[in-house]
């Protein structure tokens, strides 16, 4: 048993079918992104503080946090801030490689871990108008980099090569080897 440190319905999809049983908390901690270090330390403070702020709560207890972001040519496309902002993403994200990277922070105590998983995906060529059609979903939105892959943002991915639960938000198959290890 766990406290998640998030209340990404994504995440809680994850570790739910995975059959973890967990608490939910939200961490009132603020997702800023620091654009002096890389995509991949920013995941992993970002997670790491979510944690840590949670933690503080419940000190007795095990928290696990992650953040998800999506890396462009070393721009980091964090989550839109309107609809017009979600356009704009997917418009750099259009027929290009990019990779998203999940933080992941677990602590009990004075015991810490952090890990990161990378995965890259290939969007589809597509049109302004397909780009446009699909943030009238409002799926983009409170998505980073403006889609979800396991939502109607499947349309817009060609392929990818990793872990598709990174991508959803929560890279399970690691996790499964790092809470283990933890907990030991």
């Amino acid at each position: 048993m766990f406290i998640l440190a998030s209340k990404s319905p994504r995440r809680i999809e994850i570790l739910n079918n995975a059959g973890y049983q967990f608490k939910v908390v939200k961490s009132n901690n603020k997702e800023t992104i620091d654009n002096n270090i890389k995509g991949v330390s920013n995941a992993v403070n970002i997670a790491y503080g979510k944690a840590l702020d949670v933690f503080k709560q419940y000190p007795n207890e095990v928290v696990v946090a992650a953040d998800t972001i999506v890396l462009l040519k070393g721009e980091i496309l964090g989550k839109p801030k309107n609809q017009e902002d979600a356009f704009k993403m997917l418009k750099k994200l259009n027929n290009k490689k990019h990779h998203v990277i999940t933080g992941v922070a677990i602590i009990k105590g004075n015991k810490i871990k952090k890990f990161y998983v990378k995965s890259r995906v290939y969007f589809k060529d597509l049109t302004d108008q397909q780009l446009k059609d699909y943030v009238l979903t409002n799926e983009p939105m409170g998505k980073a980099g403006s889609y979800a892959i396991q939502g109607v943002g499947m349309n817009l991915v060609k392929t990818f090569k990793g872990d598709y639960y990174n991508i959803m938000g929560l890279p399970i198959n690691k996790f499964n080897k790092e809470i283990k290890k933890f907990l030991e």
